[in-house]
């Protein structure tokens, strides 16, 4: 089954997150829904002390994200800094019950990393895990 949007002229594009918030889970239901959702990166999951959150980003949110890495690819480039886009790597941590997921991930130099050195999360629209625990 394909599912297709076809934007109409005239017809704008989602400029808002869409969030969902499960309150009282476990960091077991957590894990579970991200392998039910396999290697896709959409929608993103995130946990917080008994909070799932799934998110699905806008297309301001993408192009926000697209336009922060092009512009540090092109500094790293421009620096001669070795670097590896990640790209949204879920960032766990069971001790303390939080699991993440930023917008992009990057490694700089050629060693292996079991953490990236920087992530960059767009804060586009309110509603994230944080406040939700809050």
């Amino acid at each position: 089954m394909n599912a297709e949007t076809r934007f109409e002229d005239g017809q704008e594009r989602s400029t808002r997150d869409h969030f969902v918030h499960l309150w009282g889970r476990s960091w077991d239901d957590y894990l579970q829904l991200l392998a039910i959702r396999g290697d896709s990166v959409s929608p993103r999951v995130q946990y917080l002390e008994g909070t799932i959150e799934i998110m699905s980003r806008s297309f301001d949110h993408e192009a926000i994200r697209s336009k922060i890495g092009m512009i540090l690819g092109v500094w790293c480039l421009d620096q001669g800094i070795e670097f590896t886009q990640a790209g949204s790597w879920t960032l766990q941590e069971p001790s303390e019950e939080r699991g993440a997921e930023p917008d992009d991930c990057y490694v700089f130099g050629s060693e292996p990393r079991d953490r990236p050195h920087l992530a960059i999360e767009v804060v586009w629209s309110t509603g994230g895990a944080r406040q939700a625990a809050d």
